[in-house]
């Protein structure tokens, strides 16, 4: 799922905060919505997935390399402000924003104006989120629950090389190099192909002055 894709499926959750039920999380549509995202995080393969009853969900996605690295921490709020309704949001984009007025809800006068918010000019040329003006669109901090979720966008499926070498013979250390591969990667052996040939004694590898390689991924969104 793409990033804005998966952000406006986001905004259709009701997470609005209360200020007065005293309890964590402050209103049911907030776990309802931590739910939603533990499915979504067991089905895109994260590990050590957890969700207590106070609505804080933690996952882990496992490194793709074999030495020690610092672990990074993520982190985003699925609540969003008491202030204002954020029941039945109404997302629409404005394509390539030109620096207008953005009506929200022409029936009600709502409008986005650079005059009262000049901010808006920054982002000409862009591509806007907004509402119809009668909700929060609650991109604080749902557009933050996105980028998480979203994490790099693509999954290598498998790998598929060829290494052109006319000596030594690599035979013997081809199933060490899947291992290898496979490791980095962050996937199973099976899914990693590497086999060997020669160029027949043609080019800088035939003629031993070097060793290249090519290699085809299959990668698949997430």
């Amino acid at each position: 799922m793409a990033l804005v894709e998966r952000f406006l499926k986001y905004v259709s959750f009701d997470t609005q905060s209360s200020e007065e039920t005293e309890v964590t999380p402050s209103t049911p549509g907030q776990m309802v919505f931590a739910k939603y995202l533990k499915e979504e995080l067991e089905s895109l393969g994260l590990e050590d997935i957890t969700l207590d009853e106070h609505g804080y969900l933690f996952a882990t996605l496992p490194a793709n390399i074999d030495k020690p690295v610092p672990t990074i921490g993520f982190i985003a709020h699925m609540d969003t402000s008491p202030d204002m309704s954020g029941k039945d949001v109404s997302p629409r984009i404005v394509q390539n924003y030109d620096g207008s007025d953005i009506v929200l809800c022409a029936e009600e006068n709502v409008v986005l104006s650079p005059s009262q918010f000049p901010e808006l000019l920054d982002h000409k040329g862009e591509d806007l989120i907004v509402t119809n003006g009668k909700t929060l669109l609650g991109a604080d901090d749902k557009a933050g629950v996105a980028e998480i979720m979203t994490r790099h966008g693509w999954r290598i499926e498998n790998i598929d090389a060829t290494i052109l070498c006319q000596r030594p013979k690599l035979a013997p250390y081809i199933p060490v190099m899947r291992e290898k591969l496979a490791a980095a990667f962050g996937l199973p052996v099976e899914a990693v192909s590497v086999k060997a040939t020669t160029e027949e004694h043609l080019g800088f590898t035939g003629e031993g002055l070097g060793i290249a390689a090519h290699a085809v991924a299959l990668i698949e969104a997430v």
